[in-house]
């Protein structure tokens, strides 16, 4: 009994406290702000509990504190034992009470041990202790409809404890009067305050009686002033507090008096109103929070002020306000993942003379395992800042290169000394950021650096930041970034894609009817969603293409596309592109064509063309006609004589006319091919006689792009020019070997993008400017004492027969030496061939373009085979020894002078 007495006392000391300045400290240890927090369990129960009201006392009266509650969704008033180590054993003191909305721990009939009062919707109890925790239980008022709030006090100072309350379902402040033996009588104090929710007593205009401040749902804050003779006063403290969910009077700015701080459910509020010690307040600030269910009022750092405890039911936030002294208050968590944080209270759990939290959850257990009935224990912060957060997240593939750098910390740090330094992937420094200066956020938990200048696309970076850069406000210090693989990252591709070719080329004239629209661009590109629309010159739709399933090539740079229908002869177009209809890797958009001059073209007239084709898959064959019908010459003599008509002035080289010459092929001919002869060239006036070298040292020049569908005199120079250099157009058809045409189909196309290949460009399968640029830079043939010796071995008769080959491409020689070096020779210099392509060469013969060359069986062990330029067979080279003595057996005798003239 008497330790309940004393019990008693302390807490109408703290309160006590709480109405003077707070000179000092309410326990013997000060504490250093801020605090770190450790969460313990109460209640490990992994079904659904719903502590809705907490009231933590020593119930028991021995020595530690226990906890009890109103679970909601069990219809329980239980309380939690503690046996002085924090270990809590549920006892229940009413196992059928049921919706508990308020419950308190007092000493209602001051007999010296703890009594527990509870309310729900219709009845106020209270549940008498008989000193051994035995309990039984007692209404105060059956009578009424929705009391869910009250407070204990003596209202009229007859020695004995009254009970203020709110009534919800009628809209009453009341409070029922003790005659001593625990007899209540209801006295309505205010009607017509509807929604009446939450009340808290004091003294609040210094007059020592005892008033009553309450809220209620309607957005009301009002004050209850007691005359003395229980005639009570209603003065509005505030009349736009939106849905106040608790009260609590309090000497918040320690001044003497006691003030009011409010928390709102969707105000996003928590209010104190400072009193002026008669009982007219200012409304104030302590912080924000999206919905706050309960709100508590103590000196949790043990600075000597009050502060501000709320739990957030929204924000899963357990949260308290930092008051500085001045009532200027940080917002600090003390958990963000509390799930429906309901009930708070502040005591000491542990004995070790500071402040902890306990915590309920409106929906506990089961779904929520952790978050039912929780304690957290108080420390001083002696944890390091730590990172939560980086942005860019790390190993990040594709940063905007406008971002700034942000770290985001697990508290709030401030700016120290030191520096953020940003590297490339390459160690080369980019910028250093001195965090006094080059940084914003110091005092907050996100710190944000802006790069001078914008970030490189394409680029990796990676972040540095010192250890003395960040502390937080208990002086403990961030460990910073020392190595650059925490914090790294890559600027993305921002940069759209862009057309490199079209074909038909703009403005194009004499195109095909046969054509297909080819785009190529800068990079692969994917099809998204849209159309590429064909229309006539008179705006007039010919045909929608869907890129989703109308076009080929999606993920490569080549978008082809086949109209259903060959174009009509001599009509003009123009292409649209739809801005959705391609994008990068890096999902860039081509910025597409809307208009009709970008891509416009002609097709060839009937007359230009001749007999159309039959077979648009067949182009190859309409070379001859087309051929026939564009020779520039009527006929061609086997004596290789042109006569001029116009007597203008003869040429000097023989030539004869490659267009016939295809077309002669084309029919069945077998016109002669004379490296050397005579030729007479005839004209009116006189009559040349030369030896028509074929061989000179001379450059190929192209001058113009040459594309799909195209007939030109180019295109046979084109296609000579790939046979020569060893791409093939056609081992056996036209466009093979002495038997090039005008015109570029299909075997041309794959024969270019092979060179393309090999040279390491863009396989665009058309003759652009890149690869225009390689070709013209490319001697076609070479003086013609080298080209003798081109692909043959040469034995130096006048220095012990040592072997050499000369490349055939190149005519580089190479010094064959031992048998180990001719075989590697022969191997590094070959050029692989296909089963199939060399089936084809054992049946049909080596095409003279391959003379001299050395093969690798790709597919079939990588056999080397060297092919003689004098009969073109084909020997294979075998092993070491072998290489060398077929080299040496084939070898061609050669003097020392000779081989140095090479």
């Amino acid at each position: 009994m008497f330790n309940c007495k004393l019990n008693r006392i302390f807490r109408l000391f703290v309160v006590f406290v709480f109405f003077l300045t707070l000179n000092f400290s309410v326990f013997s240890s000060v504490q250093a702000a801020p605090l770190e927090f450790t969460q313990n369990d109460v209640d490990t129960v992994t079904t659904y509990l719903r502590p809705l009201t907490i009231d933590a006392i020593d119930l028991d009266e021995d020595g530690d504190t226990d906890v009890v509650v109103g679970d909601q969704y069990n219809d329980k008033i239980t309380w939690y034992r503690n046996d002085g180590s924090e270990n809590f054993t549920k006892v229940e003191i009413d196992s059928s009470f049921s919706y508990t909305r308020r419950l308190k721990v007092h000493d209602l009939d001051e007999d010296g041990d703890y009594d527990v009062i509870a309310a729900n919707w219709s009845t106020i109890y209270w549940y008498d202790n008989d000193g051994s925790e035995s309990f039984t239980k007692k209404e105060i008022n059956a009578s009424t409809s929705g009391e869910i709030d009250f407070d204990i006090v003596d209202i009229d100072k007859d020695n004995d404890e009254d009970i203020a309350v709110t009534d919800y379902s009628d809209g009453q402040v009341a409070w029922y009067e003790n005659n001593g033996s625990e007899s209540f009588t209801r006295n309505t104090i205010a009607t017509g305050f509807s929604f009446a929710y939450h009340i808290d007593t004091g003294d609040f205009n210094g007059d020592n009686e005892i008033d009553f401040v309450a809220c209620n749902q309607g957005n009301d804050i009002a004050l209850f002033t007691n005359d003395g003779s229980e005639v009570f006063t209603k003065t509005a403290v505030d009349t736009d507090f939106s849905i106040c969910m608790r009260i609590v009077a309090a000497n918040l700015d320690g001044d003497s008096d006691l003030d009011i701080v409010a928390g709102s459910e969707n105000g996003s509020n928590v209010n104190w109103y400072d009193n002026n010690g008669s009982g007219v307040f200012t409304e104030k600030s302590v912080g924000t929070s999206s919905d706050v269910y309960d709100v508590n009022v103590a000196d949790l750092d043990g600075d000597s002020d009050l502060d501000v405890i709320v739990v957030d039911t929204a924000g899963a936030d357990v949260l308290w306000f930092d008051n500085n002294g001045s009532e200027t208050f940080t917002k600090r968590t003390i958990d963000s993942n509390f799930s429906n944080a309901y009930s708070v209270d502040v005591i000491d759990i542990d004995g070790d003379s500071d402040l902890d939290v306990v915590v309920g959850s409106s929906n506990g257990g089961q779904g929520n395992a952790g978050d039912t009935l929780d304690w957290y224990k108080a420390a001083a912060d002696t944890a390091n800042p730590t990172v939560q957060t980086l942005s860019p997240v790390d190993d990040a593939p594709a940063v905007a290169t406008t971002s700034d750098l942000v770290v985001t910390f697990t508290e709030a740090v401030d700016a120290e000394t030191g520096n953020i330094k940003l590297y490339k992937s390459d160690d080369t420094l980019i910028e250093t950021f001195d965090v006094t200066s080059d940084i914003s956020g110091s005092g907050s938990t996100a710190i944000t650096i802006n790069p001078a200048a914008d970030l490189v696309e394409l680029t990796s970076y990676y972040v540095q930041i010192d250890a003395t850069a960040f502390d937080d406000e208990a002086g403990n210090s961030y460990a910073g970034i020392t190595d650059e693989t925490s914090w790294s990252f890559t600027a993305a591709d921002e940069t759209s894609p862009t057309v490199s070719t079209l074909s038909p080329t703009n403005g194009q004239e004499d195109v095909a009817t046969t054509s297909n629209l080819v785009i190529t661009f800068d990079e692969n590109v994917d099809a998204e969603s849209g159309d590429i629309t064909l229309y006539d010159s008179s705006d007039a739709e010919i045909e929608a293409f869907d890129v989703t399933s109308d076009i080929t090539g999606t993920g490569t740079t080549i978008i082809t596309i086949n109209p259903t229908s060959d174009l009509s002869g001599g009509t003009t177009y123009y292409v649209h592109i739809d801005a959705t209809a391609f994008d990068d890797g890096s999902s860039n958009s081509y910025a597409g064509i809307s208009d009709s001059a970008t891509w416009t073209f002609t097709t060839v007239t009937s007359s230009s063309w001749g007999e159309s084709s039959e077979d648009h898959n067949n182009k190859e064959d309409t070379v001859e006609d087309v051929e026939d019908e564009t020779s520039s010459t009527d006929d061609t003599t086997e004596t290789e004589e042109v006569t001029t008509e116009d007597n203008e002035q003869a040429t000097e080289e023989a030539n004869v006319d490659e267009t016939d010459d295809a077309a002669e092929t084309e029919e069945g001919s077998d016109p002669e091919i004379a490296e050397t002869e005579d030729v007479a060239v005839e004209t009116e006036e006189d009559v040349v006689e030369e030896e028509a070298v074929l061989l000179d040292e001379k450059v190929v020049t192209f001058e113009k792009d040459l594309s799909f569908d195209l007939i030109d005199d180019d295109v046979k120079r084109l296609q000579q020019y790939l046979n020569e250099q060893g791409f093939l157009v056609s081992t056996d058809s036209y466009g093979s070997p002495d038997n090039e045409t005008e015109y570029f189909g299909e075997l041309t196309r794959n024969a270019l993008v092979s060179f393309q290949k090999a040279n390491g460009l863009s396989e665009t399968g058309y003759l652009d400017a890149a690869t225009r640029g390689i070709i013209n830079n490319t001697p076609s043939v070479v003086e013609k004492e080298s080209t003798t010796f081109a692909g043959k071995i040469l034995l130096q008769v006048e220095d012990n027969g040592e072997a050499w080959y000369v490349q055939p491409k190149t005519l580089e020689k190479h010094f064959l030496g031992r048998p180990d070096d001719a075989f590697n020779i022969m191997r590094t210099l070959s050029t692989g061939i296909s089963e199939n392509n060399y089936q084809l060469f054992q049946s049909n013969g080596v095409p003279s373009i391959w003379g001299g060359s050395i093969f690798l069986r790709v597919e079939n062990n990588g056999e080397a085979i060297y092919v003689n330029p004098d009969d073109l067979t084909m020997h294979y080279l075998g092993r070491p020894e072998d290489a060398f003595n077929l080299m040496k057996g084939l070898g061609l005798g050669i003097t020392n002078q000779d081989l140095a003239n090479l």
